[in-house]
């Protein structure tokens, strides 16, 4: 079966998506609960320092990492890992996100070891917040696989 990744010069998005690291309709009520889970499982999973989540909101005190199309990219001041990383939640309800509502976060951090990602993450997360239907699919999705097609693919396989 040939696949149908998006790629942008050789460069695809999976690599840095982890499905232990994607959290599905989750009931949680504010933007600072949803860093706070992101960051702590992020956290947790990587054996990454707590200061991570402390940047994390540092950041967002500076500005708002809400994009407008229901999504928020937080993300910390500099990067706390040698790897980058993207995690996704979906929430059941929308939260207001500073002045806006949001229901699906991807946490991002680029990696120490990784800063040519920079450019083709932004510009894949650019490409997801400029399409409404993409953000859609991915909140109406039902699992880990299906949300990982919509995110990877742009569609299911």
């Amino acid at each position: 079966m040939q696949s149908h990744k998006k790629t942008r010069i050789g460069y695809s998005i999976e690599e840095h998506v982890n499905k232990d690291l994607i959290y599905l309709n989750q009931d949680i009520n504010s933007w600072e609960e949803v860093i706070e889970f992101l960051c702590v499982n992020v956290a947790d999973y990587y054996h990454i320092e707590m200061d991570f989540k402390d940047s994390v909101f540092e950041r967002e005190s500076r500005g708002s990492t809400c994009y407008g199309n229901l999504v928020a990219i937080p993300h910390a001041m500099k990067s706390f890992y040698k790897k980058t990383i993207l995690s996704f939640v979906t929430l059941s309800k929308p939260v207001q996100w500073k002045d806006r509502p949001v229901q699906l976060v991807c946490l991002l951090n680029i990696g120490t070891d990784s800063e040519n990602d920079i450019e083709s993450v932004f510009s894949f997360l650019t490409e997801l917040i400029n399409d409404p239907e993409r953000v859609k699919s991915l909140l109406a999705s039902g699992s880990i696989n299906e949300f990982s097609d919509w995110l990877i693919y742009g569609n299911l396989r």
